[in-house]
This record gives structure tokens, sequence and C-alpha cells, in this order.
């Protein structure tokens, strides 16, 4: 029904207008700041990282058993179908390498991919 979202987005939503009116004070953030406070900084994953994590992932491929991997994502799938605990199934695969989109995309074959319905 949604009760429980729309109640947490009314909840949120009360408490950020407390903030910016200044009704709820977040220390550090709307009041008690500090002039020497340095901003954060973001962590930005640099293009060679990225390229040499794709590289790695590209190697781990090519020299698993892809058999086994395949074998193993099926057992996941049917022990799904079957309804039966999947948990033995999914550490299978986990020592065969199979990375874990394949493990997600197995599941989501069989239980369909969760969307929180959006209510407002």
């Amino acid at each position: 029904s949604g009760w429980f979202q729309r109640q947490i987005a009314r909840s949120a939503e009360q408490f950020q207008r407390d903030v910016e009116a200044g009704g709820r004070v977040l220390v550090g953030v709307n009041d008690y700041l500090s002039a020497d406070d340095h901003p954060v900084e973001i962590l930005k994953v640099s293009d060679d990282a990225e390229e040499g994590q794709r590289r790695r992932l590209g190697r781990l491929r090519a020299e698993r058993d892809n058999a086994l991997v395949a074998e193993r994502l099926e057992a996941l799938r049917r022990a799904a179908v079957a309804d039966r605990n999947v948990i033995g199934p999914m550490l299978d695969c986990a020592r065969a390498y199979c990375t874990l989109y394949e493990i997600r995309h197995a599941l989501e074959s069989v239980y369909g991919a969760y969307r929180e319905p959006v209510f407002f």
C-alpha cells in the first residue's frame, strides 16, 4: 500500500524543512561550523583504475573454468526454482569465480527484480 514509504517521506521532508529553517541544529552542517573546516574530498576513481579493474575481470573470465561457472549458475537457478535454500549454491558460485552480476542475474531470472514503488 505504500503507507510506510509515505510516512518516511513525510518525516524526511519535515526534518529537512526544520534544518533549513534553523529549527533543527546539525552540528557542523548548519551550526557550530569552524572557520578552519576543510571540505571533504570526494573520491573519484581514475580512468586508469577503472581500466585496470576491467582488465582483471577480463583475465578472470578467460582463466576460470567457464564450464564449472555455467554448472554452478544452473545449480543456483534450480535451487531458486525449487524454492530451496540458495546460500550453498551461491557459495559454490563464488568458489567457481562467478561474478556478482552473474549470480544476481541467475537469481533475477527466477525471482525477478525488485522495483520499489514510488508513492508521493
